[in-house]
């Protein structure tokens, strides 16, 4: 991050450079995505570097500053059109921290030489691979001591697809990303089946689930790993499903466009999740540093629906205050996921889940995200309700 911050400032020794996966807009990337507050992750991550003092404290920041004002859009979004060097940035599907706003930044830096990696691992050994630690000190070599070493020949955007079942495929050049031919395809929600379509629902039809919650007290609190549930009813979650008839590669930025309700309380928290489940309907997640990853993730707190900006490689709900809701009403509401690039062969189901909290782990110990929620969320399909999930489709690998 402090590249970003150094790189609008144009200083006149600055060379290029080289964000490592780095978050380019605070509020929206790290401590509130989708308008829920989520410090939780930087005090543990503080926490553990053993720097209590000495250090900007964001998430009290955010308590002070709830919604996007000056701090935030100027002080902790960078300022990407005064960014006109060399730049080489670095990106996974996988953290839960850095992708969307490497991939932002990607789309809005100016500089006409710029390349991206998408590789299928997280920073950490990424960082460590030699191959890769070779690739940096070819770019650096390149421009800051002028080598003609053969860098600018490096495509400039590869990708990585995952594929549980097999082995991934990495560094894959292609034109851009997002990729330009890919093909959006809305696959329509049925509550009455658990099922998407290609088609839209004719009948309107409804799906509960009861939210459940963490305390936020850890059971052990040396570990930090187990809490106590206030509520146990269901799973606190519900699934749609869709088996592809052919092998399919997915690849970018999903959409989802639902409609939901509370019966309780004047707000919703929503955590989306798109991954696969193999032929035999067993859950297949890829496994970074020994966690699942769930797969592409969304998140929405319901009263902060309202969209500024609808370019999806820079979605951005506006942030600027709250529509509260009345319970047993029917809210129409947009989100993009962060993207994800995956194989799904023949016979293998894609899962769209909407949960009441947060599935995804982190590599460190970290409280669970507290929501507003409360009661039974429903989720509206089929007739006027068209619910749908939009999936990036990539055109047939060679």
């Amino acid at each position: 991050n402090s590249q970003y911050n150094a790189a609008p400032l144009q200083p006149p020794h600055l060379a290029a450079i080289a964000p490592w996966e780095a978050c380019s807009d605070w509020y929206r990337d790290q401590v509130c995505r989708g308008g829920i507050p989520s410090g939780e992750f930087f005090d543990a991550l503080v926490d553990m570097l053993r720097v209590p003092n000495g250090i900007e404290d964001i998430h009290a920041m955010l308590n002070k500053y709830p919604y996007i004002n000056e701090y935030w859009s100027k002080e902790k979004r960078v300022q990407f059109q005064n960014i006109k060097v060399p730049v080489y940035l670095v990106a996974s599907w996988s953290s839960n921290v850095h992708p969307y706003g490497t991939f932002r930044a990607w789309n809005l830096i100016p500089s006409q030489e710029k390349w991206l990696r998408v590789h299928n691992t997280q920073e950490w050994p990424d960082q460590q691979t030699p191959k890769y630690r070779d690739e940096l000190r070819d770019f650096y070599n390149h421009y800051l001591k002028g080598m003609d070493n053969g860098w600018t020949k490096t495509p400039r955007v590869r990708v990585s697809l995952l594929d549980p079942m097999g082995p991934d495929v990495v560094d894959m050049p292609v034109k851009e990303f997002p990729l330009p031919d890919t093909q959006y395809r809305k696959l329509y929600l049925d509550a009455g089946t658990g099922r998407m379509s290609e088609h839209p629902a004719e009948t309107e039809t409804s799906i509960q689930y009861h939210c459940r919650e963490l305390t936020n007290e850890p059971i052990d609190p040396f570990s930090k790993s187990y809490y106590t549930e206030i509520v146990k009813e269901g799973d606190g979650l519900t699934q749609f499903r869709i088996t592809f008839t052919e092998d399919t590669t997915l690849c970018g930025y999903f959409k989802a466009h639902l409609f939901m309700s509370t019966d309780e309380g004047n707000d919703m928290d929503m955590f989306l999740y798109v991954n696969k489940e193999d032929s035999l309907g067993v859950a297949d997640y890829p496994v970074v540093l020994g966690v699942n990853f769930m797969g592409a993730e969304a998140r929405l707190r319901l009263s902060h629906r309202k969209i500024e900006n609808r370019d999806y490689y820079d979605w951005r709900h506006a942030h600027d205050g709250e529509q509260l809701i009345e319970p047993g009403e029917i809210i129409e509401f947009e989100t993009v996921f962060w993207p994800l690039g995956m194989i799904w062969r023949k016979g293998e189901t894609l899962v769209l889940t909407i949960s009441s909290r947060e599935l995804q782990l982190f590599e460190i110990p970290t409280p669970p995200i507290q929501t507003r929620n409360k009661g039974t969320h429903t989720v509206h399909t089929g007739g006027k309700y068209d619910a749908y999930l939009e999936i990036p489709v990539m055109k047939e690998r060679k």
